[in-house]
């Protein structure tokens, strides 16, 4: 048999967070505000980030994306490469990449989007970003337009010498304070 005080608590509980959750909604679409006081974010490439497959995440023009040093598509931003594309690193001396062995392995695929300025164009793929940061606010943002795992992202690009060195170099820099 159920507990009726167990199920009233659990609904009124749940009811709260979707109070909360509503409220922060209503607030951060309105205001069209986030708060990066000493904050940073790191974006990822997949087939439901940026706006993904179908452009089903629907990131763009949200706060989300405002946040970060990129302009997303109103579409189906996804470019599929399975002939791979190698990443070109366009500032070599950004703290994210400095150091990394060359030339990075190819990838299979990435998230179209559109630098903002003044962010840096620190690596792309063709004529499109794979890795942008900027200052925003007192925080930091980066976006890595390509997966992490092993779907855009293969064996040799996952085993490559300077695959852990990037994420650990990108954290450092997004997490120090300008």
């Amino acid at each position: 048999m159920i507990n009726l005080e167990f199920v009233i608590n659990t609904l009124s509980l749940g009811s709260l967070y979707a109070m909360l959750a509503l409220g922060l909604v209503i607030v951060y679409g309105i205001l069209r505000l986030v708060n990066f006081a000493y904050g940073e974010l790191i974006m990822i490439g997949g087939y439901m980030s940026f706006q993904g497959i179908d452009g089903r995440a629907r990131y763009h023009d949200t706060p989300v994306e405002e946040a970060l040093p990129v302009t997303m598509l109103a579409h189906d931003d996804r470019v599929e490469s399975p002939q791979g594309c190698t990443p070109t690193v366009c500032a070599p001396d950004h703290p994210i990449v400095a150091g990394l062995p060359s030339p990075w392995p190819p990838l299979l695929g990435y998230n179209r989007v559109i630098p903002r300025p003044p962010a840096t164009l620190i690596a792309r793929v063709g004529e499109d970003p794979l890795l942008v940061a900027w200052q925003y606010g007192r925080g930091r943002a980066v976006v890595f337009t390509s997966d992490c795992g092993p779907h855009w992202c293969p064996p040799d690009f996952l085993s490559w010498h300077g695959y852990a060195t990037l994420w650990q170099q990108m954290i450092s820099w997004v997490t120090t304070t300008a």
